[in-house]
Protein backbone atom coordinates (compact mmCIF):
# COMPACT_ATOMS: atom_id res chain seq x y z
CA UNK A 1 0.00 0.00 0.00
CA UNK A 2 2.62 2.52 0.85
CA UNK A 3 4.98 2.10 -2.08
CA UNK A 4 1.77 2.07 -4.41
CA UNK A 5 0.98 5.71 -2.38
CA UNK A 6 4.54 7.20 -2.97
CA UNK A 7 4.63 5.59 -6.22
CA UNK A 8 1.54 7.61 -7.26
CA UNK A 9 2.94 11.00 -5.16
CA UNK A 10 5.55 10.97 -7.11
CA UNK A 11 3.90 10.90 -10.80
CA UNK A 12 2.12 13.83 -9.79
CA UNK A 13 5.29 15.29 -8.51
CA UNK A 14 6.60 14.95 -12.18
CA UNK A 15 3.82 15.97 -14.32
CA UNK A 16 3.58 19.50 -12.34
CA UNK A 17 7.44 19.74 -12.63
CA UNK A 18 6.63 19.44 -16.69
CA UNK A 19 4.24 21.83 -15.99
CA UNK A 20 6.02 24.36 -14.18
CA UNK A 21 8.79 24.02 -16.35
CA UNK A 22 6.77 24.53 -19.84
CA UNK A 23 5.18 27.58 -17.86
CA UNK A 24 8.44 29.40 -17.25
CA UNK A 25 9.64 28.68 -20.49
CA UNK A 26 6.60 30.43 -22.25
CA UNK A 27 7.00 33.03 -19.42
CA UNK A 28 10.20 33.54 -20.23
CA UNK A 29 9.45 33.60 -24.12
CA UNK A 30 7.09 36.47 -23.53
CA UNK A 31 9.37 38.59 -21.03
CA UNK A 32 12.39 38.50 -24.15
CA UNK A 33 9.55 39.52 -26.63
CA UNK A 34 8.47 42.11 -24.58
CA UNK A 35 11.75 43.89 -23.65
CA UNK A 36 13.98 43.04 -25.95
CA UNK A 37 16.62 40.72 -23.96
Amino acid sequence: MKFKNKNKADIIKMKYTILFRRVSLRVRNAIEKTFGI
